[in-house]
């Protein structure tokens, strides 16, 4: 449920969300309900072509400019040119004004060489989303700021205890909570 409690994200693989049965790929996908109109939008697409992967829910959040924002983990490899062959799961921010739910963009937030690997995922902190991921055996948070539409990591962790690096939560002023 989004901070303003007028939406709620919910992933489902029903194809009966999209009023137009477009819906059609068998997978697990992220849709969006407007509790005010009623109305289902599905997240899990780019330009109306529904993602070729399993997708997943990590945050919503309605910001202070008037966006409504879903953080969402995908295996679909249609989302972004970028992403076409690394057959891994990856996070996107889908994000689109309140007035015009229809007029939403889907930015790939993970770098090609990152993937999410489960649990909490993503998480919106103020002005940027943190992730975690694993880069050759070792997991890593990751933090993607939206202004400069740039990831860095910042923890990394080793050996026997990189396997349990789990994001737990993170404030609006930025302070992360790991295990």
């Amino acid at each position: 449920v989004a901070n303003n409690g007028r939406y709620v994200a919910l992933v489902s693989d029903s194809v009966y969300f999209t009023s137009d049965g477009f819906d059609t790929n068998d997978k697990t996908d992220v849709f969006l309900l407007d509790r005010e109109t009623q109305q289902f939008y599905c997240v899990s697409q780019v330009a109306r072509a529904i993602g070729n992967g399993d997708s997943t829910l990590d945050d919503i959040r309605v910001t202070s400019q008037g966006h409504l924002q879903v953080l969402i983990e995908s295996d679909a490899s249609s989302f972004s040119s970028k992403d076409q062959t690394n057959g891994l799961t990856d996070v996107y921010l889908w994000d689109a004004p309140v007035a015009d739910l229809t007029n939403a963009t889907l930015t790939l937030v993970s770098h090609a060489n990152y993937f999410a690997t489960g649990g909490s995922g993503a998480l919106f902190g103020a002005d940027k989303v943190y992730y975690q991921s694993t880069v050759n055996g070792l997991n890593q948070l990751n933090v993607y700021d939206l202004s400069s539409k740039s990831s860095q990591a910042l923890a990394v962790t080793q050996g026997s205890n990189s396997v349990d690096l789990d994001l737990l939560g993170v404030n609006d002023a930025g302070t992360v909570l790991i295990a």
